[in-house]
């Protein structure tokens, strides 16, 4: 998957509760008209865009996590929020180290000016636990996660 910081949701977001992602998408800046193709519409010319989740710090605690994406007006996706992709609740054992959550291909849809992931857990809330969430052109094939410190040495 090619990375671009604009398309990053989550850059190893630790979640300890229920949260929107660090980085939530204006696809309408001031520059741009307030109408129209929104720019992760897909199929363009063929290019789809992806969006893939990863666990880059095992979860402990919690029960499941749900992540959805979502857009709304608001940029704190907090007045009324649209549900374009959701996991389901993703139990905590399923929620270790390098595992892919998500790999979808965005639907062409209508999208409000802001988009984001919202992390909402169940049970107790984790003391630990992180993820990568970001959206590209195609999927990664080969993307392993280590822990944190881990160093090359070469």
């Amino acid at each position: 998957m090619i990375i671009d910081s604009n398309g990053t949701f989550s850059a190893s977001q630790a979640i300890t509760g229920t949260a929107i992602s660090q980085n939530v998408l204006d696809l309408r800046n001031a520059a741009a008209p307030a109408v129209a193709d929104d720019g992760i519409r897909g199929g363009a010319a063929g290019v789809w865009l992806w969006l893939e989740i990863i666990v880059t710090q095992a979860f402990n605690n919690l029960t499941s996590l749900t992540i959805t994406l979502e857009s709304d007006s608001a940029a704190g996706l907090s007045t009324a929020p649209v549900i374009h992709l959701s996991t389901g609740a993703i139990p905590l054992a399923s929620l270790t180290l390098g595992a892919r959550l998500a790999r979808w291909r965005l639907p062409s849809t209508d999208y409000k000016r802001y988009t984001g992931l919202r992390y909402t857990v169940a049970g107790t809330n984790p003391s630990q636990g992180a993820l990568f969430a970001a959206i590209g052109p195609g999927l990664s094939s080969r993307n392993t996660m280590y822990p944190n410190g881990f160093a090359i040495v070469g």
